[in-house]
């Protein structure tokens, strides 16, 4: 793993080094974790029901500081993506930044990049994040796969299996070119991303001649209140022998669409926010033993609310509860022989809380306490947890 990680920091270094100031930094997560019988990564991003002490994400990131005009950000990873084993390193981040306007903070950014989609994309970190686990909209798989589109068998949550897709991707990161900007005053900031692909899926190489648009916008008209919406459209399956029969031209033409909308109040030591989350995607029309969609369109909504609190006798700690639910649409089915209707959901009706106390004991060492509830209609799914995290920068 070692030479994994040392070849792309040495080749994204080199010239940096020539040109450039660099500084180089990182962030390592330290869990201790204890879930239920039905606990899996898929599930509630635990490995299983036993005791585990692990690391779920470890992060190396470099800034290169090329001119006033001119820098360029990497950032190396690797984690637990829905799996028992340490990932790969990949690159989450790679990009160019340019500003072009010297009394403006209008940037335009080339590369890859983080996910420019609701409140989320501004805690990527758990450094920054509250709360330990990642929202029901970043975590949980419907019944949408990239490969097929919709199909009928619910993922598997209690096992490793990995298929279907989350209304957006978990790992957060997308390529193509962003242009961002903030106003003088700091009250709107706006990013807009054109991409390869929708919000819930990522590509490596383009698969298609159709880009996909993205962007997030929030306004502060007071400093006690914010304001955001965002939206995502775009191709988001790919290539594979399991559509081959597909054309090229129809593959790109099935797309996501992805809408929300999110405010947050604070007074003194109280934050208050609450988000909307609505995902759709078409589908090639999908043929079942006798059953056939009539209708390819797959749609969920996913609504959150979270509250925080400071602790005013304790600087740097705080307790944070998050409340949400997640309900999949149906499907509307028909006979292929008869004349019957019937409606297939997308997948089970998820409700789930999570109550976490953390401390900040500096400014680079945060840690947590979680506990998150999870409520799965209709099954009787086991997979609460109770967490302990510490996050490290350097």
């Amino acid at each position: 793993m070692m030479k994994k990680l040392l070849s792309p920091v040495l080749v994204l270094c080199f010239p940096i080094l020539l040109h450039a100031q660099l500084i180089v930094g990182g962030l390592v997560d330290v869990e201790f974790r204890k879930g239920q019988l039905d606990s899996s990564p898929v599930l509630n991003q635990t490995p299983n029901d036993k005791l585990n002490i692990y690391t779920p994400y470890i992060r190396l990131f470099g800034l290169g500081v090329i001119s006033d005009q001119w820098f360029a950000e990497m950032g190396l990873q690797a984690d637990y993506y829905q799996g028992d084993a340490l990932s790969p390193v990949f690159f989450s981040l790679i990009n160019i930044n340019w500003l072009p306007l010297s009394d403006s903070e209008f940037m335009i950014s080339a590369g890859r990049f983080v996910t420019p989609y609701g409140s989320q994309s501004e805690r990527v970190l758990s450094s920054e994040n509250p709360f330990v686990h990642l929202p029901l909209s970043h975590v949980w798989n419907l019944g949408v796969d990239r490969k097929t589109g919709i199909f009928f068998d619910e993922p598997d949550y209690e096992n490793d299996a990995l298929y279907g897709q989350s209304m957006i991707y978990q790992r957060m990161y997308s390529q193509g070119i962003k242009f961002s900007n903030k106003t003088a005053q700091q009250k709107l900031f706006y990013e807009f991303a054109v991409t390869m692909a929708a919000a819930s899926s990522y590509l490596e190489v383009g698969s298609h001649n159709k880009p996909a648009f993205m962007g997030r916008m929030t306004y502060q008209p007071a400093i006690w209140a914010r304001l955001g919406s965002s939206f995502s459209y775009g191709p988001y399956m790919i290539r594979d022998p399991l559509n081959s029969h597909i054309s090229s031209a129809d593959l790109q033409s099935y797309n996501q669409l992805l809408y929300g909308a999110d405010v947050t109040v604070s007074h003194l030591y109280y934050s208050f926010s609450i988000e909307a989350n609505i995902s759709q995607w078409t589908s090639p029309d999908y043929a079942y033993e006798d059953i056939l969609i009539n209708e390819p369109l797959a749609v969920a909504a996913h609504y959150s609310a979270e509250m925080n609190v400071q602790f005013p006798f304790l600087a740097g700690a705080y307790t944070a509860v998050r409340g949400e639910i997640l309900r999949p649409g149906e499907i509307r089915q028909r006979g292929q022989s008869t004349s019957y209707n019937n409606y297939y959901p997308l997948g089970p009706k998820v409700d789930r809380a999570e109550f976490v106390v953390g401390y900040r004991l500096n400014p680079t060492v945060r840690t947590k306490a979680s506990y998150l509830i999870h409520a799965i209609s209709p099954d009787q799914t086991r997979a609460n947890v109770l967490t302990m995290q510490l996050s490290v920068g350097f």
